[in-house]
């Protein structure tokens, strides 16, 4: 009967350990109320980071519906509502009638939204520039793609429609 090789996964329990405290941190960081209010200090955006998300939602893949965006951010459908209706009541999003589905309704960002969200975004992308402007192309071509990786094993698929 063979035996399986002996190995030494001390160094992988250490290394697995080093990632997931790294994974820790960068998630706080990221949720940190200091670095939401840096984001919307420098982007003159002062929405909660809840709703931000719903707008990024609704611009980038709108026109869509509520039950859209409440899958797209991962929460309940009635915390998404909260978000859209915050979004709609402050002239970001218009809600309107779904054309194909009269009980439905379609969301669709308004200019006041899309200027809105690039200010956010081009915001929150200099911040990422200015924490890596030390870096290497190749040090971030690799940190680039090593994220990917790691996010990539954390999707979860749910099925055929995944």
């Amino acid at each position: 009967m063979p035996v399986a090789p002996v190995t030494n996964t001390r160094p992988r329990a250490t290394a697995l350990a080093q990632i997931d405290a790294s994974l820790t941190a960068i998630g706080k960081l990221a949720r940190s109320r200091r670095a939401a209010e840096l984001r919307q200090r420098r982007s003159r955006v002062h929405l909660p980071d809840t709703t931000i998300s719903a707008l990024a939602a609704v611009y980038r893949h709108g026109p869509m519906r509520i039950g859209e965006v409440a899958t797209y951010m991962d929460l309940d459908a009635s915390r998404a509502s909260k978000e859209i209706r915050r979004l709609v009541d402050e002239g970001y999003v218009i809600q309107q009638t779904d054309p194909n589905e009269r009980r439905a309704s379609s969301l669709t960002v308004t200019t006041k939204g899309r200027r809105t969200f690039e200010r956010y975004r081009a915001a929150a992308d200099a911040l990422v520039q200015e924490t890596f402007a030390p870096w290497t192309d190749a040090d971030l071509a690799q940190a680039a793609a090593m994220l990917q990786r790691i996010a990539a094993a954390f999707i979860i698929d749910d099925g055929p429609d995944g």
